[in-house]
């Protein structure tokens, strides 16, 4: 190939000009001829290497083309969908229970973050604040996107409480008050949406079940119709046609 014949040129070239930087009597000894005839060859070699690597690499590039095929499998965009509707749902009961929470005749203690200036030092000591409002927010934008990752900031907000006011201060024990009462409207939402599921799951079957009695009686009802329906008589003139025969 040109490539070739154009790095062999090139090796030629730059092995005569270093012949002529040696001394004559140098290039006419033997072992010189040997060291300078290995040197040549050992350059061609690699730069015919680095060619044929090139051309590779160009083949393969050219070749790879993006396949266009359709998939068979769905998109992810279908495959979300689903997920999207269920968050959504979720996303509308989960409220429900944030605005019972914010309705505590103490969640005012809890609905903004604390102040340095409301209570000094309280960022040396709690290094994960939570509020109410806090709670909100990354419901909506999806940093909380399940039961318990609501219910965990929602203990975390009642144990950054604990642990910076004393137990005989009045603020730990409106916390430990609205803790209890949040808790029992936390496990009744939880219970009313583990029967909401289960009796969903139970009607279904039992719809199904239904349906599969009423088409078995359906099925019985006709069977003995069809054995007890009687003999279709003949018509007046297949009966003449027999007496003719007769």
């Amino acid at each position: 190939p040109p490539s070739r014949m154009q790095s062999s040129h090139e090796g030629t070239e730059e092995e005569e000009e270093e012949e002529e930087e040696c001394p004559v009597k140098t290039r006419k000894s033997p072992a010189f001829r040997r060291h300078w005839l290995i040197r040549s060859r050992k350059r061609r070699y690699e730069k015919d290497e680095s060619v044929l690597s090139t051309e590779d690499s160009e083949d393969d590039l050219s070749s790879a083309q993006p396949s266009t095929a359709p998939s068979p499998c769905p998109s992810q965009s279908e495959l979300d969908s689903e997920m999207v509707q269920a968050h959504r749902a979720w996303k509308k009961s989960i409220m429900l229970v944030w605005r019972t929470i914010a309705q505590h005749k103490y969640a005012n203690l809890f609905l903004h973050r604390v102040k340095d200036d409301d209570a000094p030092g309280y960022y040396e000591i709690i290094h994960r604040p939570m509020d109410l409002t806090t709670i909100k927010k990354n419901t909506e934008c999806g940093a909380i996107r399940n039961d318990i990752d609501f219910q965990r900031d929602v203990l975390l907000m009642f144990q950054n409480a604990f642990m910076y006011n004393k137990s005989n201060y009045h603020v730990y024990v409106m916390a430990e008050e609205m803790r209890t009462d949040v808790m029992e409207s936390i496990q009744d939402y939880l219970a009313t949406k583990y029967v909401v599921q289960t009796s969903g799951t139970k009607a279904l079957r039992s719809r199904e079940g239904r349906v599969g009695e009423l088409q078995e009686e359906d099925r019985k009802l006709k069977r003995p119709l069809m054995e007890d329906s009687p003999a279709v008589s003949p018509s007046p003139s297949k009966r003449r046609r027999n007496k003719a025969d007769e």
